[in-house]
């Protein structure tokens, strides 16, 4: 694995989950997967056996890898904890490391991402993805009355660690959302979309290709605080020292 440098994004991150009385979800992957599941859409169906969601380790690290079987699928993560309503999640932001360890063949567009404000009784869902093959990225919006795409420049390489972050912000007085998309310390993607997306949960999501994730930090006023990761084991005396130790 690669070593990476801590980014402004991620260090600005946390300041804020030390000084925030907000909730945070932290999780590193090194407990099992019983908070997630997966759901693959291709086309519309749910059909499990096209993908493979599973958490293994990597020098010493646990991470999670998905790997998508059929180049028209999509595969999406959810973060589903038992007793926990996720579908009243707004105002959050939300973090990971990712990595596209291969694609499923030259030419094809690999993506991965998050999938946010997500209902799990509906595959619609507005999502922030990463369009490795075209060295694009994106903020792509599904939602049942509209659909919107906004894109801006950025090569990626492959079985390279990426820090990837989007938060989801709604305008008191307008009720309108603006969303931030941000990877590495590069200038953000900032789309103010013309309503409200609503709320929902959070998602990590592939296609056509294997990728990586890690240190998903899931922070807001809306966010219980759980997961598996050092950071969710109390939501008090959070020190900048608990990053310094994150895996790299």
């Amino acid at each position: 694995m690669r070593k990476l440098v801590k980014t402004a994004a991620f260090a600005a991150a946390a300041m804020l989950v030390i000084q925030a009385s907000a909730g945070t979800w932290h999780e590193n992957f090194e407990g099992g997967l019983d908070d997630w599941e997966a759901f693959t859409d291709p086309q519309g169906a749910d059909d499990p056996t096209q993908a493979v969601w599973e958490k293994r380790r990597e020098m010493g690290n646990g991470i999670v890898t998905g790997e998508v079987h059929g180049p028209t699928l999509i595969s999406t993560l959810r973060l589903r904890p038992p007793n926990v309503d996720t579908n009243q999640w707004t105002n959050y932001t939300v973090q990971a490391r990712a990595r596209m360890d291969s694609r499923i063949q030259d030419g094809e567009l690999a993506v991965f991402g998050f999938s946010l404000y997500d209902h799990w009784d509906a595959v619609t869902h507005q999502s922030c993805l990463v369009r490795v093959q075209q060295g694009l990225s994106e903020v792509r919006f599904y939602t049942p009355n509209d659909f919107g795409v906004y894109r801006w420049l950025r090569a990626f390489e492959d079985r390279v660690w990426y820090d990837i972050s989007a938060t989801v912000e709604t305008d008191a007085e307008t009720g309108k959302d603006r969303i931030t998309f941000q990877i590495d310390d590069d200038d953000p993607l900032i789309v103010d979309w013309p309503a409200s997306i609503g709320s929902g949960g959070v998602g990590l999501m592939i296609g056509r290709g294997v990728f990586s994730f890690d240190e998903v930090l899931i922070e807001g006023e809306s966010i219980p605080t759980g997961g598996k990761g050092p950071l969710s084991v109390s939501s008090t005396g959070k020190t900048a020292q608990v990053w310094a130790n994150l895996k790299r």
